[in-house]
């Protein structure tokens, strides 16, 4: 009301903004914080690439070379190691000097590597690009990713210089097979293709294979380029799907016009430093790329990391929050209904990690239906919901042990113990105890406002374990 802007007007009156005061503390701004967190080391990390939310992944390292497989990711959790690629295209230059890295267009996933070999300038761009049609209602997946690295050797000198360009294919235990014919050369694996190879440019140089390599040499002519350009299907491909396939410049404006839209309903920031502007960006698009599905469903499984761990019950409930918060609801409501569907039957959630993800569950899984209001969804798993905060309650009975005095036990009415995280020492800890009671109160309160009978003993037991918990 009026009143209101005027009570708040009266209030701010003379006081500095927020950004103001932030503005002038030199401690707050992204440049001193880079300079004491980050570590050099961090940019040398290979990064996966896949369309958001994909099971077909594919790993761009540092000197160039691409690691994938040639089947889909399952969407579960990994254990006892880290997501390893059957297949390799390893990429040499002779005489390259140091190799800059960056993403094209500051945040979208497609790093380009840039050095310099004999006076020509050399660069490596990779990126998954979408083909073919939509995946049913997805938002995000096709049914034919592509996978396009494309290396570009350019001389701007008025003479020319030498370039010698090896690519090597390899497979886990297959010899893939090389048929160049002209300027292409199909890259086959039992019989299946693996890879395409097309390239343009100069005739200054020579093509030839040697064994599972290809190698380009010669001199490339002053003022003039190369390029070449793999294409490696995350299908079944067909030969003339991928010999058709457009221009890469052309694959490459369509992979950042699909991230511009992936991100388009989400939360829009804008702030004056560009390359904080774009970490944040690149911090969603992360957590897509992390990600897998559930084909039989369409639910989405927010890994914790790119390639090891997997959607624990525990953090991978920070992953959905901080992305449905930054409004990404389609990807935090398909996720969540990915943990929905894995409550067992005793009626709690574990992937084998933790007991206290259950609860961490619940408060996130109330977080985001207080974010949407989304009451169709809420009721539809409000079965399934109240059956799980029905259990802890009754967890919460087995520990309501009076002492030989007749005075309650410490841990009276407490959740039992359970494994937290890594240390798997059954104690009663505090923040095992929060997270169940934040669960159990948030869900029970969200349950309650879709009119779920199980409500209301939900909300009486979730106030005697506060009390209880403030008592211990």
């Amino acid at each position: 009301s009026e009143e209101t802007l005027k009570s708040i007007d009266l209030a701010t009156s003379g006081r500095r903004t927020i950004l103001d005061q932030v503005r002038d503390a030199p401690d707050q701004t992204f440049k001193q914080a880079m300079e004491h967190v980050h570590n050099p080391i961090q940019d040398l990390g290979p990064m996966m690439l896949s369309l958001a939310c994909d099971n077909r992944k594919f790993v761009a390292h540092r000197d160039g070379g691409i690691e994938f497989n040639r089947v889909d990711d399952l969407p579960g959790t990994i254990w006892g190691g880290q997501w390893k690629g059957s297949c390799w295209i390893r990429p040499s230059v002779r005489g390259l000097g140091e190799v800059t890295r960056r993403l094209d267009g500051g945040w979208t996933p497609l790093p380009v590597l840039a050095g310099e070999a004999n006076g020509a300038t050399y660069t490596q761009r990779t990126f998954v690009a979408p083909l073919g049609e939509r995946r049913g209602d997805s938002l995000w997946l096709f049914e034919k990713p592509l996978c396009v690295t494309e290396w570009r050797f350019e001389n701007p000198t008025d003479s020319s210089v030498e370039v010698a360009f090896d690519l090597s294919f390899s497979v886990k235990d297959a010899t893939p097979s090389l048929s160049p014919k002209e300027d292409k050369v199909w890259v086959e694996v039992e019989g299946k293709p693996l890879a395409f190879v097309r390239f343009g440019g100069s005739s200054g140089l020579q093509v030839s294979n040697e064994g599972s390599t290809l190698r380009w040499r010669g001199d490339l002519d002053a003022q003039s380029q190369i390029e070449i350009v793999c294409l490696t299907p995350g299908w079944e491909a067909t030969p003339s799907e991928l010999e058709e396939a457009p221009e890469s410049d052309e694959l490459a404006n369509r992979t950042k016009e699909y991230w511009e839209g992936v991100l388009a309903p989400a939360m829009k920031v804008r702030i004056p430093d560009p390359f904080l502007e774009n970490v944040i960006r690149a911090s969603q698009v992360h957590c897509l790329l992390a990600a897998r599905n559930d084909r039989s469903d369409g639910s989405i499984a927010a890994w914790i990391a790119s390639d090891r761990y997997g959607p624990l019950e525990s953090e991978a409930h920070s992953v959905i929050l901080g992305m449905d918060r930054m409004g990404h609801e389609e990807f935090a409501t398909r996720s969540l209904d990915y943990f929905i569907k894995q409550y067992n039957d005793a009626g709690y959630l574990t992937t084998g990690y933790t007991l206290m993800g259950t609860g961490w569950h619940l408060w996130t899984l109330a977080e985001h239906f207080d974010l949407r209001r989304n009451r169709a969804w809420l009721e539809s798993v409000a079965p399934e919901v109240a059956r799980v905060c029905e259990w802890i309650s009754d967890q919460l009975e087995k520990t309501k042990r009076l002492d030989p005095s007749g005075k309650p036990l410490p841990e009276y009415g407490l959740m039992p113990p359970g494994v937290v995280a890594d240390w798997n020492r059954f104690l009663y800890r505090f923040v095992f105890q929060a997270h169940y009671y934040a669960g159990l109160h948030d869900a029970a309160e969200a349950l309650a406002e879709i009119g779920n009978s199980s409500a209301s003993a939900l909300l009486e037991s979730a106030s005697e374990f506060k009390s209880n918990i403030l008592r211990a």
